[in-house]
Protein backbone atom coordinates (compact mmCIF):
# COMPACT_ATOMS: atom_id res chain seq x y z
CA UNK A 1 0.00 0.00 0.00
CA UNK A 2 2.55 2.27 0.63
CA UNK A 3 4.35 2.06 -3.09
CA UNK A 4 0.88 2.91 -4.31
CA UNK A 5 0.55 6.18 -1.85
CA UNK A 6 3.86 6.96 -3.08
CA UNK A 7 3.33 6.70 -6.32
CA UNK A 8 0.34 9.13 -6.07
CA UNK A 9 2.50 11.74 -4.01
CA UNK A 10 5.26 11.80 -7.28
CA UNK A 11 1.89 12.27 -9.38
CA UNK A 12 0.43 15.02 -7.23
CA UNK A 13 4.06 16.59 -7.20
CA UNK A 14 4.31 16.25 -11.25
CA UNK A 15 0.54 17.59 -11.71
CA UNK A 16 0.76 20.59 -9.57
CA UNK A 17 4.25 21.57 -11.12
CA UNK A 18 2.77 21.66 -14.29
CA UNK A 19 0.04 23.46 -13.06
CA UNK A 20 2.37 25.93 -11.67
CA UNK A 21 4.49 26.03 -15.53
CA UNK A 22 1.36 26.81 -17.03
CA UNK A 23 0.84 29.58 -14.92
CA UNK A 24 4.40 31.06 -15.26
CA UNK A 25 3.83 30.63 -19.40
CA UNK A 26 0.84 32.50 -19.02
CA UNK A 27 2.10 35.00 -17.50
CA UNK A 28 5.12 35.35 -19.79
CA UNK A 29 2.39 35.46 -22.21
CA UNK A 30 0.03 38.15 -20.65
CA UNK A 31 2.71 40.77 -19.71
CA UNK A 32 4.29 39.97 -23.23
CA UNK A 33 0.60 41.15 -24.77
CA UNK A 34 0.31 43.97 -22.40
CA UNK A 35 3.75 45.86 -23.26
CA UNK A 36 3.18 45.53 -27.00
CA UNK A 37 -0.64 46.09 -26.82
CA UNK A 38 -1.72 42.99 -28.64
CA UNK A 39 -4.90 41.55 -26.80
CA UNK A 40 -5.03 38.16 -28.17
CA UNK A 41 -1.92 37.00 -26.71
CA UNK A 42 -2.89 38.81 -23.36
CA UNK A 43 -6.12 36.81 -23.74
CA UNK A 44 -3.98 33.47 -24.08
CA UNK A 45 -1.93 34.89 -21.56
CA UNK A 46 -4.99 35.10 -19.00
CA UNK A 47 -6.18 31.57 -19.70
CA UNK A 48 -3.21 30.15 -19.50
CA UNK A 49 -2.69 31.67 -15.82
CA UNK A 50 -6.25 30.25 -15.34
CA UNK A 51 -6.11 26.96 -16.90
CA UNK A 52 -2.82 26.82 -14.96
CA UNK A 53 -4.07 27.18 -11.73
CA UNK A 54 -7.35 25.02 -12.32
CA UNK A 55 -4.88 22.05 -13.17
CA UNK A 56 -2.49 22.30 -10.25
CA UNK A 57 -4.84 22.86 -7.23
CA UNK A 58 -7.97 19.90 -9.25
CA UNK A 59 -4.73 17.79 -9.79
CA UNK A 60 -3.70 18.04 -6.52
CA UNK A 61 -6.89 18.02 -4.74
CA UNK A 62 -8.00 14.79 -6.41
CA UNK A 63 -4.66 13.17 -5.95
CA UNK A 64 -4.43 13.99 -1.98
CA UNK A 65 -8.17 12.29 -1.97
CA UNK A 66 -6.77 9.34 -3.58
CA UNK A 67 -3.83 9.47 -1.00
CA UNK A 68 -6.25 9.90 1.82
CA UNK A 69 -8.67 6.74 0.56
CA UNK A 70 -5.77 4.44 0.36
CA UNK A 71 -4.81 5.36 3.87
CA UNK A 72 -8.47 4.21 5.41
CA UNK A 73 -7.72 1.09 3.93
CA UNK A 74 -6.80 -1.55 6.86
CA UNK A 75 -5.47 -4.60 5.60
Amino acid sequence: MSTAISVFRIVQAVVTITGLVWVLTGAIDFFGGRNNNDSMRQEKGSNGMVNGAAVGIIGAAVCQAIITALNGISM
